[in-house]
């Protein structure tokens, strides 16, 4: 946690930085953002669980209509699974954390508009892994939770694609997938990691 909450204060820092030195987009150079959401992340063969994602980002512009978006993002992943048989009851969820790397090709095919389309590898890195189950069987309740950190790959590479809008000003919404092409646990094979993120982000 502590090396989570390192990586926010520079987040935080290099947003300072930017919003006083950085005016708007200019080509060869940077413009920098924030962003945060919800993910509607989910493993293969599994239901869907509610998470969030908070980061921030470095659009390089190449020229008008294209640009490199490199990122970095702390993002929940992981998925639910339900089992009912008579008189019994088991939920689980799995509960993922990364750090995820994506660095994205950019192409707003209407100058100005303030739309674009984004695609791009992503890179990502396991720092926190849990899975909580709760069982009813004939009305009795039971409760496990345990950390299953170590039985994660630590690195998993995917790719992202998705669309972003500047609403008004420096305010924006953006909407992605994101696939995992690696295997997340060490022992369970065939089971990848996907997610669709909803949310804003305020450039700088």
């Amino acid at each position: 946690m502590k090396s989570i909450k390192h990586i926010l204060l520079s987040m935080c820092a290099l947003g300072f930085v930017a919003n006083a030195s950085a005016q708007g987009p200019f080509f060869g150079q940077f413009d920098y953002s924030a962003k945060t959401g919800i993910s509607i992340a989910k493993l293969c063969n599994t239901n869907s669980r509610l998470a969030f994602y908070i980061g921030g980002a470095a659009e390089y512009y190449i020229d008008e209509i294209w640009s490199v978006q490199p990122e970095l993002i702390i993002s929940g992943q992981g998925g639910r699974s339900k089992i009912k048989m008579d008189g019994a009851k088991s939920t689980t969820a799995t509960r993922l954390t990364y750090l995820d790397i994506p660095v994205l090709l950019k192409l707003a095919p209407f100058p100005g508009s303030g739309i674009s389309v984004e695609v791009g590898p992503m890179m990502g890195f396991c720092v926190g892994g849990k899975v909580k189950n709760k069982t009813v069987i004939d009305g009795d309740r039971s409760r496990v939770k345990e950390s299953i950190r170590s039985s994660v790959n630590t690195v998993q590479l995917g790719a992202s694609v998705g669309a972003s809008y500047v609403v008004k000003d420096n305010i924006g919404a953006q909407i992605r997938y994101n696939y995992g092409f690696t295997n997340v646990f060490k022992t369970v094979d065939n089971v990848a990691s996907q997610s669709i993120e909803v949310g804003a982000f305020y450039l700088f």
